[in-house]
């Protein structure tokens, strides 16, 4: 809810991946080697030179495939229900969560990443680890003693 340009251009992907269907898509599936790979070298310091083959040639496989790129886009079109706002809004998750997150990514240096999730959750637990990766997770801690 805080977004502001520095979120908006780092993290422009989520804007575009949650249009409606068929939009992205079509402009994806034109060309998703270019558009997955522009990801991969863009969104931290990895180059696609650090990538083996092998590995490169799996993502490919992958991303090539229209009900991936259809999936991939479904997933940011579902995070947009929060920004609509809901009855329980302001409800907070009971159980325990792990907020795991990288130190050096750039919503860490947006934001409190930890107090954000204090926000939504009651009972929060923080890692972090020192790389570059921009995005966060968090776990509900139940699921890790499985």
């Amino acid at each position: 809810m805080d977004t502001n340009h520095r979120v908006a251009g780092a993290y422009w992907h989520w804007y575009f991946l949650s249009q409606p269907e068929p939009f992205p898509e079509r402009v994806i599936g034109a060309n998703p080697d270019f558009f997955y790979e522009t990801c991969l070298v863009g969104w931290g310091a990895t180059r696609i030179g650090d990538f083996d083959d092998e590995m490169l040639a799996a993502y490919r496989r992958s991303w090539r495939d229209p009900h991936m790129i259809h999936g991939s886009c479904s997933d940011y079109r579902a995070a947009t229900v929060d920004l609509a706002g809901s009855a329980d809004i302001n409800r907070k998750i009971g159980c325990p969560t792990l907020v795991f997150f990288s130190a050096a990514g750039q919503m860490a240096h947006l934001f409190d990443i930890p107090g954000e999730w204090r926000k939504r959750c009651e009972n929060v637990a923080e890692a972090s680890l020192p790389g570059g990766i921009s995005s966060w997770i968090s776990i509900p801690m139940r699921l890790l003693t499985y």
